[in-house]
């Protein structure tokens, strides 16, 4: 071949090489590319004999796909997906799992996931979020029974309406909204002001009933906290909020509130049933069991005990009343016992320390005692008020013996209406007041502490024994319009339109004092009349501007126009006139330029 054709032969070659080359390595790209984007796409969905799901890549690291079976639709969705050698799904990056059927929709958001073969079970770590309805979950970890809805998780915490779960370990069923919280459960439920918190070593959840039980129950709700072996919470089944809530086995309420000038500011209820409920943003307390009290304030406590009690904690740290059923209250005062109050019903406010007693009302103190229909009692004065009260007041009342009442037991008294405190009782209606054969009856009637006197005012009827210069007991009636009893003066005193009757003689007059030994409070030592209208003594009459009788002397002596009227019409008039009535002698003594004095004899 000739030379030129040689050389220009040579070039030709060598660009089709190179075309052929460049084809080849075109071709060795592309067959690259479609085997790694192959790799990528990962069917996550098991065989069927269905046609297999679409799956669709929405993203360079993205991989979703959707199936329908038994345990409803499921789409699930991952920045990373494989499958292991095991056949479990495994999923990277932001993974997020749905599930729904015709009553149930469930959303999972997690960053890490694995499916187990058949989508029996997810398992689910790194801040694991869950909703489904109103209910909102997240836990670090959880396992999740796709067909039964079944979920365990750690440290988990649950949210629906008001209601905040928090547990270490939970068994939950997420279709039937029911399971168990375990190892120190807590509750918060912040629709309340302040918020409820409970705590308890289990609790088993049933929200589709609106119902928790738990064990070992710790409540906290400013200013009130109970401990119970065992509690019940019944809520609402829209927010969650409790309705009731029923503490069992021995249970404690402990209460504090901040109200100044309270009687009462800190209070522990024990009891084996304790209810609490809500009412008109108020806590509700009632015990249907036995149940012991104890209130503590800042000079007195107060203990008590019954059958049956409510109590009612108002707002702002505020105690409202308190009912109470067969119950006894027990006032302390520096530790000693100061009053003690015991009714079939007894409603109190632990604010104001103001306590009714209804049915069956007994107030008990070391100065009285008082058993009444109905009775108030308020702390801060130890003061009552009794409808229809008998009191039984004791020796102690009166630092010294009382005239007519021994020391040796107590005085006894009724009244429609009884009022008074540990100084001073006061009784109206109808009083009576008696101890042995010596009563009283008025209108009304006063027993003062401090001066020891007792007054009497209202058509005033005494029926009294004593004794004088020794003899025998003598009776006597007594009818005034006042009457009071002067223990400091060991006397008697009777004023307007009095009326004295006993067997030797009969008075009326304007006042009458009585006197005694003040060794011995029964023993007349005289009489004291003043404005005296008539003594009768046998056939005799007297009258005079005054006189006085020495018992020891049986002797009535009248000064200032002083008359004598027999029953046969004869007149006497003296400046003063005596009766001896042991001797039946009677002197006259006229005052004029001579003193005259004349001597009488009954019968002559």
């Amino acid at each position: 071949m000739p030379n030129k054709y040689a050389s220009y032969t040579w070039p030709f070659l060598f660009r089709k090489i190179i075309l052929l080359g460049l084809i080849a390595f075109l071709a060795v790209i592309s067959v690259a590319v479609f085997f790694g984007a192959k790799e990528k796409k990962i069917n996550l969905a098991r065989p069927a004999p269905a046609p297999a799901p679409d799956v669709q890549s929405l993203g360079e690291s993205f991989t979703a796909f959707e199936s329908s079976a038994e345990e409803g639709k499921i789409k699930i969705r991952a920045d990373l997906a494989s499958i292991d050698r095991e056949d479990n799904q495994q999923l990277r990056g932001n993974v997020e799992f749905f599930q729904e059927k015709l009553d149930f929709k469930l959303a999972l958001k997690t960053r890490e996931a694995t499916v187990s073969p058949g989508r029996e079970e997810l398992l689910a770590a790194g801040s694991v979020e869950v909703e489904t309805g109103d209910l909102k979950l997240s836990a670090p970890r959880l396992t999740y029974k796709l067909k039964s809805g079944l979920l365990q998780a750690e440290d988990l915490k649950l949210t629906i309406g008001y209601l905040e779960v928090s547990a270490p370990w939970a068994d939950y069923d997420l279709k039937e909204k029911r399971g168990r919280f375990q190892r120190g459960a807590v509750i918060r439920i912040t629709g309340l002001k302040p918020p409820l918190m409970v705590s308890g070593e289990n609790m088993d959840f049933d929200l589709k009933s609106g119902l928790i039980r738990a064990a070992g129950v710790e409540l906290e709700s400013s200013p009130m906290s109970a401990l119970a072996p065992a509690g019940i919470f019944l809520l609402d089944k829209v927010n969650f909020e409790p309705v009731e809530i029923k503490l069992e086995g021995k249970s404690l309420l402990d209460w504090r509130q901040k109200e100044t000038g309270s009687t009462f500011s800190h209070l522990k209820l024990a009891s084996d049933k304790i209810n609490l409920c809500r009412q008109e943003g108020n806590w509700a307390v009632r015990s249907q069991a036995e149940w012991a009290m104890k209130a503590e304030g800042s000079s007195r406590e107060m203990e008590g005990s019954g059958e049956e009690i409510e109590l009612v904690f108002e707002a702002e740290e505020k105690a409202a009343p308190f009912l109470a059923w067969k119950a006894a209250l027990v006032v302390l005062k520096e530790g000693e016992k100061e009053i003690e109050l015991q009714a079939e019903k007894i409603k109190g406010d632990l604010v104001t320390g103001k306590i009714s007693l209804h049915s069956s009302a007994r107030l008990i103190s070391t100065e009285f005692n008082v058993e009444a229909s109905s009775l108030e009692f308020e702390l801060s004065g130890s003061s009552f008020l009794a409808d229809r009260a008998k009191l039984e007041i004791n020796p102690s009342f009166f630092r010294s013996s009382g005239l007519f009442f021994s020391k040796d037991r107590p005085m006894l008294a009724t009244g429609r209406e009884v009022s008074g405190s540990r100084e001073r009782i006061d009784l109206s209606g109808q009083v009576t007041l008696w101890q042995g054969e010596n009563i009283f009856l008025a209108g009304r009637a006063a027993l003062d502490k401090g001066t020891e006197i007792i007054e009497f005012t209202g058509s005033v009827k005494a029926s009294l024994a004593y004794s004088q210069a020794k003899s025998s007991v003598k009776k006597a009636e007594i009818s005034a319009r006042e009457l009071t009893l002067l223990p400091g003066r060991h006397a008697l005193q009777a004023r307007q339109e009095v009326k004295l009757s006993q067997p030797e003689f009969n008075i009326q007059a304007k006042q009458i004092t009585f006197y005694f030994e003040e060794q011995d409070s029964d023993e007349l030592t005289g009489l004291e009349i003043g404005g005296l209208d008539r003594l009768s003594w046998h056939e005799y009459e007297f009258s005079s501007k005054e006189a006085i009788y020495r018992p020891k002397e049986e002797a009535f002596v009248f000064r200032g126009q002083a008359t004598m009227k027999d029953d046969e019409g004869n007149l006497v008039e003296a400046d003063k006139l005596t009766l001896f009535t042991l001797d039946d002698k009677i002197t006259v003594e006229i005052q004029g330029r001579k003193r005259s004095v004349t001597i009488l004899r009954r019968g002559k």
